[in-house]
């Protein structure tokens, strides 16, 4: 009997010993990188140009679906979004363009998209193309806006349809 007890004492003290003995895990702070700003720049060195940042709440042509996501209108519900802030141009002098450029960190990650303009009642695509910033960090969608207005880089992902796992096994 005594060799029991002491047995189940020595169990119990190896137990709460283990038990408490957890490594130390501190919780830091994550802040996620901040996207920068889409860009204009003139084609002409010194061309007069006004860019205004636009969030996509109050960019033209969105609608608002089930759970609050903003979608681009001429697109069917979820095929499509908004890639970040628009740009709304203007004092975009007579025979120059713009070179528009919107941050697209997940483009070659099963995501595509173009800039896009408004026209007033729909996105219209444009031609875009992708190019890197000089670190080599994030990727780019850029397109040349031929005229003042609001433009947009729209994006979907093609990839495969991804699963909800469930919490419970089966």
């Amino acid at each position: 009997m005594k060799r029991s007890i002491h047995v189940i004492l020595v169990f119990a003290l190896v137990l709460g010993v283990l038990l408490l003995w957890t490594p130390h895990v501190e919780a830091i702070g994550y802040t996620p990188p901040s996207m920068p700003d889409p860009t204009a720049v003139s084609s002409v060195a010194g061309g007069a140009l006004t860019s205004e940042v636009v969030g996509v709440p109050a960019l033209p042509g969105t609608k608002i679906l089930e759970g609050g996501q903003y979608s681009p209108l001429g697109y069917k519900d979820w095929q499509a979004q908004f890639g970040g802030s628009g740009l709304k141009i203007s004092m975009l002098e007579a025979k120059t363009t713009a070179k528009l450029c919107f941050p697209f960190p997940t483009y070659r990650f099963k995501w595509d998209g173009r800039v896009s303009q408004w026209d007033g009642s729909k996105w219209v695509p444009l031609k875009t193309t992708f190019s890197t910033n000089p670190e080599g960090l994030a990727n780019w969608a850029c397109a040349t806006g031929t005229e003042k207005g609001t433009y947009a880089l729209i994006i979907w992902y093609y990839g495969p349809i991804e699963s909800v796992m469930s919490a419970e096994p089966t």
